[in-house]
């Protein structure tokens, strides 16, 4: 490869990197017209094109790259990822299959192809899925956070709570998996602990509505009625359109 192409190239992954995909399809499409069966770069047009939200045009340059090469598993994995942000799950896990079929040890395949089977209500295989993901990197912590989310979906909250913990270890400001452990915590009678969880979510993120919402009702169902309004209206002014919270001031309102 010429070292002026080489050179391009390596300024359009940094334009991608950055998050600057306009520049990045710039440079790529310039240097496939020098190079135009280079799957690499159609493989970066692709992941340019997805970053912009054109999700067909994606998935469109993905395919030129696995016509080119029937083995680029990094094509199938980023064409996956298209198929799912496109609301196509079944496509999703078909490609996340085959490259997992040609690299067992993909623990981002495995989560990946968990989520999609996530958005399609099959919770046992997305399971599965994270199970996998987490025996081969046990610091996987989205795997820990998506399966505790999916083990709230089916009312296992003790496990649930389990997974979130350790999310919460390896990440101890998502204020989500402060939220969810508080959820589940509430389900299974611990109050005060579910209270400090929707707390500590506000602190890290103070424009997270439904944990002011949770907090409110947990507040409520110890008697705080007015601290319970004043989180019921705090999740109101953040997000207006939501009923539940309009709902939850007006009954807080009636006891004060």
């Amino acid at each position: 490869m010429l070292p002026e192409i080489q050179k391009t190239i390596t300024e359009g992954c940094d334009y991608l990197k950055a998050q600057r995909f306009d520049k990045a399809i710039e440079v790529f499409t310039k240097v496939l017209h020098a190079k135009p069966a280079d799957e690499k770069v159609l493989n970066y047009l692709g992941l340019a094109w997805n970053g912009k939200g054109d999700f067909d045009r994606a998935i469109y340059y993905f395919k030129e790259a696995l016509q080119i090469n029937p083995d680029f598993s990094e094509a199938y994995f980023n064409r996956g990822n298209a198929w799912d942000n496109k609301g196509e799950p079944e496509r999703a896990i078909s490609d996340y299959s085959t490259v997992l079929r040609k690299r067992p040890a993909n623990e981002n395949a495995y989560f990946c192809r968990g989520q999609s089977y996530v958005s399609m209500g099959d919770y046992e295989k997305a399971i599965s899925d994270f199970d996998k993901a987490l025996n081969i990197n046990p610091n996987l912590v989205d795997a820990y956070f998506v399966r505790g989310f999916v083990r709230m979906k089916t009312g296992d909250h003790s496990s649930a709570i389990k997974d979130l913990n350790k999310s919460i270890d390896l990440d101890p400001h998502d204020a989500d998996a402060h939220l969810n452990r508080g959820i589940s915590k509430v389900k299974l009678g611990d109050l005060d602990g579910a209270i400090a969880d929707f707390s500590l979510a506000t602190k890290i993120n103070p424009y997270l509505a439904f944990a002011y919402y949770n907090r409110g009702i947990g507040l409520a169902q110890k008697g705080l009625f007015q601290e319970a309004l004043a989180d019921a209206s705090k999740a109101l002014e953040l997000d207006p359109l939501d009923r539940r919270y309009q709902m939850l001031v007006d009954s807080l309102e009636l006891k004060i």
